[in-house]
């Protein structure tokens, strides 16, 4: 599969983050997956999102994780964006 990069919009505050952080991104009518992933590619979180249409936020209790460098990795159809996460 090919993907297209795409912003998506995508931000994610604060960052770093502590206890917890929001994912903020725009889609338009579209499933919007979220996975977040360690250094070592272990997944941490995900989520699956029908029919976003517009500006959504996801927030996401950063508190059990391990201090360190995250990937937050937002899907939709066959396009990709990609912005690291701090967690102190």
């Amino acid at each position: 599969m090919c993907w297209i990069e795409n912003n998506f919009g995508l931000s994610v505050y604060p960052n770093p983050s502590s206890n917890e952080t929001t994912i903020s991104f725009v889609a338009d009518n579209e499933d919007v997956s979220i996975v977040i992933t360690d250094m070592s590619g272990k997944e941490v979180y995900s989520s699956v999102s029908s029919s976003v249409s517009g500006t959504a936020k996801v927030s996401v209790n950063t508190a059990e994780f391990n201090s360190g460098i995250y990937v937050v990795k937002l899907t939709s159809n066959n396009s990709v964006a990609i912005k690291n996460l701090i967690v102190k």
